[in-house]
């Protein structure tokens, strides 16, 4: 259930990425909803965030086959994205959540992760291609071919990222969080193939971290419901 009606959620949408993200923020998803005009890094309100991401969730392929991350399970993680602490939880409350900042709070994982962002926000290439080790040949729909992550491909790579993390900073809470992260993204971003899995298109992933942008046919259907309301 949306807390705001889609024209304020989307307000401020611009259908090409028009921002940088901060290299602050380590989550590529909201990476480019900051560059899309979505999210304020700064200060967004709990509730605005949750809903976004509702919001995308909706506008994903084949949504009725999916389940979504519910409302108030987002609203709870983004509450606590910027510290445990009471006072933090608080300010995160009454303030929004600083997305700026999250490199600074408890869900940041210190390098137990993909790597492909590094801790000054720049991309790193040769991260993307380790990634694009673990993917295989999907056929879509339409009887194309292209490089793409299954659910399965998605937790060889986890498992990797844990396993290759410096042993100091392995924390074993590291790789539960990761089940948040890469099969979220699967969710929202993810396609079917002629058999109706769901896969992550590299090439679609490859532009998320290197140009902020949001998959194409997720854009029309943003743009579709911007114009119907």
């Amino acid at each position: 259930m949306l807390i705001f009606t889609i024209d304020i959620v989307l307000r401020g949408f611009s259908p090409e990425p028009a921002k940088t993200p901060s290299p602050h923020n380590p989550c590529p998803f909201l990476r480019s909803l900051a560059a899309h005009g979505v999210l304020n890094e700064q200060a967004d309100p709990i509730d605005h965030v949750a809903d976004v991401v509702v919001t995308l969730g909706a506008h994903a392929d084949a949504v009725a086959k999916v389940q979504q991350t519910p409302n108030f399970v987002i609203r709870l993680i983004a509450l606590i994205g910027n510290g445990f602490g009471p006072l933090s939880v608080s300010n995160t409350y009454r303030e929004g959540l600083n997305i700026d900042r999250l490199r600074l709070g408890p869900l940041y994982k210190h390098g137990v992760s993909s790597r492909i962002i590094d801790e000054k926000g720049n991309i790193v290439g040769e991260e993307l291609k380790h990634m694009e080790t673990f993917a295989s040949e999907k056929t879509t729909k339409d009887g194309c071919k292209e490089l793409g992550l299954d659910i399965k491909e998605l937790a060889k790579f986890m498992d990797d990222n844990f396993a290759r993390a410096p042993v100091a900073t392995r924390k074993s809470i590291y790789r539960p969080m990761m089940e948040g992260e890469w099969p979220s993204l699967l969710k929202v971003f993810g396609k079917e193939d002629a058999n109706g899995r769901r896969y992550l298109s590299t090439s679609e992933v490859r532009t998320l971290f290197l140009q902020s942008r949001l998959p194409k046919r997720i854009i029309d259907r943003l743009e579709g419901s911007i114009a119907a309301h």
